[in-house]
Parts: structure tokens; C-alpha cells; sequence
């Protein structure tokens, strides 16, 4: 959540009136007590060219 309200400033409170109202902000992880990893396999990802 803190990524899409410190993505934009002009979208900061839109974002945060949604979490709020759909109670997002009530359940969310408090960042400081998470940790997340993210494992991305590119060993198939070929270049392309595109015109």
C-alpha cells in the first residue's frame, strides 16, 4: 500500500480514501514487519527487435 501512495503525490489520497474505504488499511502488514522476496526466472527470456 505504501508504494501506491508514495507513488504519486497527485494520487496519494485517492489511493488512500479506496484502502480505507474498502478496509484495506485496517488488515494490511505494516511494512516494518514484512519482508518479501520475490524469485524471477529470465533463463527463457530471448531479445526481441521491434520496428
Amino acid at each position: 500500500m505504501t508504494a501506491y501512495t508514495q507513488f504519486s503525490a497527485k494520487y496519494q489520497q485517492d489511493f488512500e480514501d479506496y484502502f480505507a474505504r474498502t478496509g484495506l488499511s485496517d488488515v494490511a502488514v505494516q511494512p516494518d514487519n514484512f519482508e518479501m522476496t520475490i524469485h524471477l526466472d529470465l533463463n527463457d527470456l530471448k531479445p526481441q527487435i521491434s520496428q
